[in-house]
Order: structure tokens, then sequence, then C-alpha cells
């Protein structure tokens, strides 16, 4: 294995041979026509058929030479090289691999259609999805239209939004409530206490309050107290616009977060 990576590098070091021109951003990469066919039939049909076929060149202008270069490593020999983008050498997608050129690669590879590499860059990208990184990604995957990408993004936002009722949280009542000695029209507000009681503003309401357990399915978390970066990003309309429309199909109109006043 380690001799076949040597080989494929070598390959890729080989700039005298590259017979193809590949136009970036901020300058051009060359490569070798025999591995952009074997890799892409878009890229075959273009360099054999097209309007590259008399001198083999293909336009990336929409990305910089370091995502082609990033892209072409990963092609040739399925690795990746810190050195090239700043910083070791190593075998696979790492965790630490910067997103800028993950997305990048990955908009090549949809572009294109290099199946091994849209699979993988896919993979890396739902592995690097967190709060802080949702924005970007999700955005990504709806642009490019990587339908495996966008429902992780998504499942990622449900679950994210799966928070425990705790002490100071505020739910709203989604039907009408009558347990526990309780008359809670449906809509109406709450706060948890202390002893996960749930005691509802302005409702008419009798009694000692409603216990989370009992009515857990019967409530929507509008605030708690535990960090929900995705909700809060969307409440706060900071997220890209693609973004906002595919999660308001998931939670609705954007409205302010509900804040803790103090006396």
């Amino acid at each position: 294995m380690e001799a076949l990576e040597a080989l494929l590098e070598k390959l890729l070091q080989d700039e005298e041979t590259k017979d193809v021109d590949i136009e970036m951003e901020d300058g051009t990469l060359r490569a070798h026509a025999c591995m952009l066919c074997a890799a892409s039939d878009a890229m075959r049909g273009m360099l054999r058929h097209g309007l590259a076929a008399d001198r083999p060149r293909l336009s990336w202008r929409e990305h910089p030479v370091e995502v082609g270069r990033f892209f072409l490593r990963l092609l040739y020999t399925g690795t990746v090289n810190e050195e090239e983008w700043g910083s070791g050498d190593t075998e696979c997608l790492s965790e630490e691999t910067p997103l800028r050129l993950l997305l990048g690669g990955l908009a090549i590879a949809k572009m294109y259609q290099v199946p091994h590499l849209l699979h993988a860059l896919t993979e890396a990208l739902k592995r690097r999805l967190d709060d802080r990184t949702f924005n970007d990604v999700y955005s990504g995957a709806i642009k490019l239209d990587v339908t495996a990408l966008r429902l992780h993004c998504l499942r990622y936002a449900e679950k994210s939004d799966a928070k425990d009722i705790v002490e100071g949280a505020r739910v709203r009542a989604l039907q009408h409530i009558t347990v526990q000695n309780a008359d809670v029209p449906e809509g109406s507000i709450g706060r948890v206490n202390a002893n996960r009681v749930i005691l509802w503003d302005d409702t008419g309401s009798i009694g000692y309050g409603t216990d989370v357990e009992m009515v857990k399915d019967m409530v929507q978390l509008e605030y708690s107290p535990q960090s929900n970066g995705v909700r809060d990003m969307f409440m706060s309309k900071d997220l890209a616009p693609e973004v906002m429309f595919e999660l308001a199909a998931l939670w609705g109109t954007p409205e302010p977060t509900a804040r803790r006043r103090t006396l």
C-alpha cells in the first residue's frame, strides 16, 4: 500500500507529463488527462469531445489554487497534505482540514460528478458538523444540492432542538391540558420550577401546577437556559437565507427568543 501511495505521489508531482491546464481564481494548475478522465465521465467528455478537446483545459475559476491543489491531491492519492495549507502530512481527511477546502472540494466533485470524492467529502463534512460550522455546511449543502448532507444537517437541527425541559425553561401548551388539577388552555405559557413543575402564566388555572413528566408530550419548549446554538441562530436570523428558508419548515417563522428579566 505504501508503495502504491508513493507511486501516486510521484505521478502527482510529475509536472512534465501533465497535459491539462486548469484555470483557477488566482492561477493555473496542471493535471494528467488520464487521471481526470478516469475519475469523472463529465471531465472525460469535456476533454475528449468538448471545446477543450483541441487544447485540454478546464475552468475552476470559482475556486482558488489552494482548493484546486487540495482536490487534485485527494483525487490522485486519496490523501491530504497539511503542509500545502499551512501546517504535516496525513493519510485521511483530518478533522483539522479547513472547512473552506472541504466545501470547495465538494463543489468541484459535485459539478464534475466524481463519485468517490463526492462521498468522501460529504462524510468528512458530516463529521465536522457542529453549532459553529452548521451555517456554512448547511448553506453549502443547499447550494450544491448534496441531498445526503442536507438531510444530515436537518437531522442535526432537529436533534439539537430536543433539549431537556429543565428548571427555568419556558414552555407552550400544544393542546388543552386538563391533568393534575390543572385547566390549561392551548397556547398557554408556563415556566418550570426547581421541582420540575410547570407554573402557568395568566391561565386562570387552579391547582399546584403541572408535573413535567405528565405533560412533556403536550408542551413545546420555547426557551431553555441550556444553550441551543442552532435554534438561537435561527431565532436571531443569523443564518444564511437558504438555511433560514429550510429551517422555517421545521420551526415556523422565527420570533424573538424569550428572555429572562431581573427584578
